[in-house]
């Protein structure tokens, strides 16, 4: 496989939709990232229990539904 370089570059063709989807992924995982953040934040901060489980399911489902996206 030819190594990808400054030169080369403008010979790679990607059509629109995998360029989307590439994009796509990218922000998914990025939101991901942000919320697995989140999460660990929690741990270091004082909440309230109920209040703590209440936020921790949130984001457990959104990331549910982001993987599910990916």
């Amino acid at each position: 496989m030819k190594q990808l370089n400054a030169n080369n570059v403008a010979q790679v063709s990607v059509d629109e939709e995998t360029l989307k989807k590439q994009i796509k992924v990218g922000q998914t995982i990025s939101k991901i990232n942000t919320l697995m953040d989140v999460a660990e934040g929690m741990n270091t901060q004082e909440w309230d229990g109920v209040q703590k489980l209440t936020i921790l399911i949130q984001i457990e489902n959104k990331l549910i539904t982001l993987i599910d996206d990916l």
